[in-house]
């Protein structure tokens, strides 16, 4: 029985060092490191990716060509760079490395964080109705009924304040009135 504990044990910890590569062997041996540079850019990816990558082909004894991963990838950071693509990564609560030259980038990343920070909080606040509205229907005395009622209340005007605040900065990032209304 120790034995085969152990035999896991083993199979499961090669598992989780290799799932930690970034490259498998055939990858790295069939590598068109330029398309993967400008898959790496087309993510946004930081340009230590790059280390990542050779570590993982090193443990093949294979060597990476550094200079077409990072021509690569520089076009790659041309499409990721874009005004829109920043207010998507943003909105969709993802990490920026600070890859981009142009400072409208940054700007609109930002917003969309912001737009991600409200939506989050909403959920949270829906959350919470719902989770009072539950202790309501329990069957609460009439005293704590009220008083969840009143909690309940204040948590709605909370979400119709960030939703404002949601459809302000929507059009502030550009987007017309109908793209903001089709999101609500």
């Amino acid at each position: 029985m120790k034995v085969l504990i152990a035999l896991i044990n083993l199979v499961f910890m090669t598992f989780l060092l290799t799932s930690c590569a970034s490259l498998s062997e055939s990858e790295c041996k069939t590598g068109d490191w330029k398309y993967v540079g400008m898959e790496d850019g087309t993510q946004g990816f930081p340009l230590s990716e790059l280390d990542s990558h050779r570590d993982a082909c090193s443990e093949y004894n294979i060597t990476i060509d550094s200079k077409a991963y990072t021509a690569g990838r520089k076009s790659g950071l041309t499409e990721y760079c874009r005004l829109e693509i920043g207010y998507t990564v943003g909105s969709q609560g993802k990490t920026y490395h600070n890859v981009c030259s142009n400072k409208e980038f940054s700007e609109k990343y930002y917003l969309g964080k912001k737009v991600y920070g409200l939506d989050q909080q909403i959920k949270s606040k829906n959350t919470d109705v719902g989770r009072l509205e539950n202790e309501y229907n329990a069957g609460q005395d009439s005293s704590e009924k009220l008083h969840i009622r009143a909690r309940i209340k204040g948590l709605n005007q909370d979400i119709i304040d960030l939703e404002k605040k949601r459809v302000a900065l929507k059009m502030i990032s550009g987007q017309s009135l109908q793209q903001v209304l089709d999101t609500l």
